[in-house]
C-alpha cells in the first residue's frame, strides 16, 4: 500500500483542487454577476477553459505518479496500449474533423 501513496497523494490533491477551484468559481460568478463586474458569457467560457486545462494537469500528474509505481512488464503493456489506442482515437477523430471541415455549414 505504501507504493501507492504518491498516485492517492496526486489524486486527493487533484480532486480537492478541482473541488475548490469550482466552489470558488461559483461563488465569483453568482457575487460577480449580480455586481456587474463582468459580462457572464465571455467570463464562463473563460473559466471552462481554465477548469479543463487544470483538470488536464492533474489527470497528466496522477498517469504519470501511476506509470511510477506499476511494474515493468503493466507499464509496457500500457505504453503499447496506450500508443495504438491514440493512434486509432486520433484516426477516428481524424476523419470526423475532415468530414466537419468541409460542410456545407462553412458557407455561412
Amino acid at each position: 500500500m505504501r507504493k501507492w501513496t504518491p498516485v492517492l497523494r496526486a489524486a486527493a490533491i487533484t480532486f480537492g483542487g478541482v473541488l475548490l477551484f469550482g466552489f470558488v468559481r461559483g461563488v465569483l460568478a453568482g457575487y460577480g454577476g449580480q455586481a456587474g463586474w463582468f459580462d457572464g458569457q465571455a467570463v464562463e467560457q473563460i473559466v471552462i477553459a481554465v477548469f479543463a486545462a487544470v483538470l488536464m494537469a492533474g489527470a497528466l500528474w496522477i498517469g504519470a505518479e501511476w506509470m511510477r509505481v506499476i511494474d515493468e512488464a503493466a507499464r509496457e503493456a500500457h505504453k503499447a496500449a496506450w500508443y495504438w489506442g491514440g493512434t486509432a482515437g486520433m484516426c477516428v477523430s481524424g476523419v470526423g474533423l475532415v468530414l466537419a471541415s468541409g460542410g456545407p455549414w462553412r458557407e455561412v
